[in-house]
């Protein structure tokens, strides 16, 4: 069985038939999960199967967690169980799994234990490194960015003992697991079918063929492999291609599909199959799309079609993000949202920044109180909207204890977003400039810069102008030594106004200039118009 790393087993040797190898059977290969008649149920079939046993068949075959799947499967009937057991058996020496198996015994669960694996899971955008919460392993798989026509480079003997081994080595991963935590260990599997053609999935025989043997197999040889199966979002026409799998389901694999609404399928996937599986859909999509770095290649956004970024957030931690768009959107642009998943409560998510057009770009931070996931959706609204491309994407990590260092440093509460004033804990209130210019004097976020904006350099020296002024103060500086509002106000000078805005050449008033001819131009425009229009009536 190759599990000799993980438990302590009694062994004893079957006699040699010549049909299987000699594995060890491990006692601790038992489900502890307190369900007496469960546990009678497994005693009987292994009974049942005494002769199989005899004979020579693998050990591991015979381990409580593969008798459990198979009662399950049959729901609760020995006899049942016994039968697709033999038929289990019978495949397996048809497809020679004796002479295959040792090309994965004893490895760890991963997509290079495999021959071939790696490629598949390339081709199908998958990701499989995944666990859930409960100790569940998440298959995640983007099936509209699968490149299918890759397949027909792979035969049919290469596919299936890829599939075959991968389909062992993951049993015997998922016994194991089931051994230690004393339940059925499965998988939850996550299906992202957004861009997916579900036409072109019908028309190709040859895949639907190979689609039917790889269910067929799975039902037989490996059952309750799978606890859910989470579908989002559905493209249309999904209905047709439900209808041509449903004969290759039995009822008990029907009942586990979950279709997500197509409001908010991010949410309700969090509250599914928690965090860990956003950070699998995001690593999956990423992969597929050739992206091992999106803060240096960036994200290309389809008309009609989302991308993600996430960060994983321990308490404490402060996270600051910012990009820009291209081409730049005009009115229209791209939707943009934040959104934290806290790890206590995944069904209650924080709206950090609600969905809004994001024309040119967007910086912003968040720091959280508690452990959880920052998630940032970018959406192209619209069919026939052009493709947008988010470049120079910075998501800055700081822990803890930087990032509240950071927040005395400022003296203030953190920014919730960038775009609108946001509200500190302590009542104060920062404007869309201030949070901007902040961010970028911390040399992060040096994008979006517009003229008359100060530069980096300009709020990098006044940042330290103002640490400076705070870190020395005089010995009889106190609260008390505070000037008042009507001192403030007078320092102001006799003009009544702040002395930034007396300075010469506002822009303001350059603006408003500009105005003011533009709007002079065009009624001398159509002055000019209305003369020549009468002139030629009266000719």
């Amino acid at each position: 069985f190759g599990s000799s790393h993980l438990h302590r087993a009694a062994t004893r040797r079957l006699p040699n038939s010549g049909i299987g190898h000699h594995f060890a059977i491990p006692v601790s290969m038992e489900l502890r999960d307190g369900n007496m008649a469960a546990a009678r149920a497994r005693r009987e079939l292994l009974q049942e199967l005494q002769k199989e046993r005899a004979v020579g068949f693998a050990a591991h075959l015979f381990g409580e967690p593969r008798l459990e799947r198979f009662l399950q499967g049959n729901e609760g009937s020995v006899a049942e169980a016994a039968a697709h057991f033999r038929r289990m058996l019978a495949w397996r020496e048809e497809a020679k799994m004796v002479e295959r198996r040792p090309m994965v015994e004893g490895k760890s669960w991963g997509p290079d234990a495999v021959p071939g694996l790696r490629r598949l899971l390339d081709i199908m955008a998958c990701d499989v490194e995944g666990y859930t919460e409960e100790g569940e392993l998440i298959w995640m798989q983007c099936d509209g960015l699968a490149r299918l026509s890759r397949l027909g480079e792979i035969s049919d003997d290469d596919l299936y003992s890829t599939f075959f081994l991968m389909a062992e080595l993951r049993q015997d991963h998922l016994d194991r697991l089931s051994a230690e935590r004393g339940s059925l260990a499965r998988v939850v599997q996550i299906r992202d079918l957004s861009g997916f053609s579900v036409t072109g999935l019908l028309r190709d025989r040859t895949i639907m063929a190979r689609l039917r043997e790889v269910l067929r197999v799975a039902n037989l040889a490996y059952p309750e492999t799978v606890s859910r199966i989470i579908l989002l979002n559905l493209p249309a026409g999904f209905n047709l291609l439900w209808a041509a799998l449903q004969p290759l389901l039995n009822a008990r694999v029907r009942k586990k599909f979950r279709f997500l609404s197509s409001e908010d399928p991010v949410a309700e996937l969090a509250a599914l199959a928690g965090n860990r599986s956003l950070q699998a859909l995001a690593r999956a999509r990423h992969r597929a799309l050739g992206i091992s770095d999106t803060q240096s290649v960036g994200l290309e956004i389809c008309a009609g079609m989302s991308e993600y970024a996430c960060q994983r957030m321990e308490s404490g931690d402060s996270v600051q993000w910012g990009f820009e768009v291209s081409p730049k959107a005009g009115s229209s642009g791209l939707q943009f949202s934040v959104v934290f998943f806290a790890d206590a409560d995944c069904s209650q998510p924080k709206h950090v920044r609600t969905a809004v057009a994001a024309k040119d770009g967007a910086v912003g931070t968040y720091c959280t109180a508690e452990p959880g996931l920052l998630w940032l959706t970018w959406s192209n609204p619209g069919a026939f909207s052009r493709t947008r491309r988010i470049e120079r994407l910075r998501l800055v990590l700081q822990p803890a204890q930087l990032a509240q260092a950071a927040i005395r440093g400022r003296g203030s509460a953190t920014i919730i977003s960038a775009g609108a004033a946001s509200s500190a804990p302590g009542g104060l209130r920062r404007s869309t400039e201030q949070q901007r210019a902040q961010l970028r004097g911390c040399g992060c976020f040096d994008i979006l810069s517009l003229p008359g904006r100060p530069s980096s350099s300009e709020l990098s020296s006044r940042s330290s102008r103002s640490r400076t002024t705070m870190a020395s103060p005089t010995p009889s500086a106190s609260l008390s030594s505070s000037p008042s509002p009507a001192q403030a106000w007078s320092s102001r000078g006799s003009s009544g106004v702040p002395p930034s805005a007396e300075k010469p050449g506002s822009r303001t008033l350059q603006i408003a200039t500009a105005m003011l001819l533009a709007l002079a131009l065009t009624v001398r425009f159509f002055q000019i118009f209305q003369e020549q229009i009468t002139d030629a009536v009266r000719l």
